[in-house]
């Protein structure tokens, strides 16, 4: 099974294992070339660095989704 099957509830031996770069862009929607960017800048984004591998843990990457959610705009909506 390649690591595109694997969910954020998925556990081996207790531990989640680890996703490529690839596949933890697209659990987030952004291409592969977008995330490596932000790992470049200042984002915050859970990653680990084995060796010269990138390696990420889906639920780490939903939590940091989550507690980087800021207010959608509505279109045509007035500023106040």
């Amino acid at each position: 099974m390649g690591d595109a099957a694997i969910q954020a509830s998925d556990t081996f031996g207790g531990r989640e294992p680890f996703v490529s770069l690839e596949t933890a862009a697209a659990f987030v929607g952004v291409s592969p070339r977008t995330l490596h960017r932000w790992l470049a800048g200042s984002e915050r984004f859970p990653v680990y660095c084995l060796g010269r591998l990138l390696r990420f843990r889906i639920s780490e990457v939903e939590r940091w989704v989550h507690a980087n959610k800021v207010p959608a705009r509505v279109r045509g909506a007035k500023k106040r």
